[in-house]
């Protein structure tokens, strides 16, 4: 999917919160960076992939390996993409107490627990 948009590598990941549908892939890019806000770290490490399968049946997760954030921030934390800032602030409990918003300063964008508004 992300090659119809890009032929650059992914080198960094930003995981808005714990979540194991935000965060279970992580693994697969082995050599981007992983943000994330230092309880979303706590809450991936804390967490195991599978064992849902009362909500969502039997699911074969493949050969997936728990990788939490590697970069983590407290309050905020500007990333750049070339000469694009992207900047990452903590949100608080709005969905769960280790989610971040992710606010794009050149396209005036905001990612709040992962689902993209017009800014």
């Amino acid at each position: 999917m992300i090659e119809r948009h890009t032929a650059a590598p992914v080198r960094t990941l930003v995981n808005t919160h714990h979540h194991g549908d935000h965060t279970n892939g992580n693994c697969l890019f082995e050599d981007a960076s992983v943000v994330g806000h230092r309880n979303c770290r706590e809450g991936v490490r804390a967490q195991v992939i599978g064992g849902l399968e009362p909500v969502f049946g039997p699911v074969d997760w493949g050969n997936l390996e728990i990788r939490p954030p590697t970069v983590v921030f407290d309050d905020q934390l500007d990333v750049y993409a070339g000469e694009r800032r992207v900047e990452l602030h903590y949100i608080g409990t709005r969905r769960t107490r280790r989610a971040t918003s992710c606010a794009t300063c050149s396209s005036c964008a905001t990612l709040r627990d992962g689902r993209s508004r017009p800014g």
